[in-house]
């Protein structure tokens, strides 16, 4: 027997794929340099010595660019205040 969902709920799934959608939204409005170095750092656990050798930036730098890439994510949507990006 197929589970109902109360009207104007929205099941796990597609609560998950709409906050994807989202996160896909924000990710699109950021440069394409603070776009790489987030995922890169954030998502594929790369250094960020290893992202400012290949980008020939400082480490410093590198840092900058992620926090600042996390916080246009955050500021695109409150909720997400504290989120991970997925996986």
């Amino acid at each position: 027997m197929e589970e109902v969902v109360p009207s104007g709920e929205i099941d796990l799934p597609e609560r998950k794929l709409v906050a994807e959608e989202g996160t896909r939204r924000a990710l699109e409005q950021l440069s394409e340099v603070e776009r790489y170095v987030l995922i890169s750092a954030k998502v594929e656990g790369r250094s960020y010595l290893d992202l400012a050798c290949e980008l020939g930036r400082s480490v410093v730098a590198i840092k900058k660019l992620a926090s600042r890439a996390m916080q246009r994510l955050r500021a695109s949507d409150p909720s997400r205040e504290g989120a991970a990006l997925p996986a």
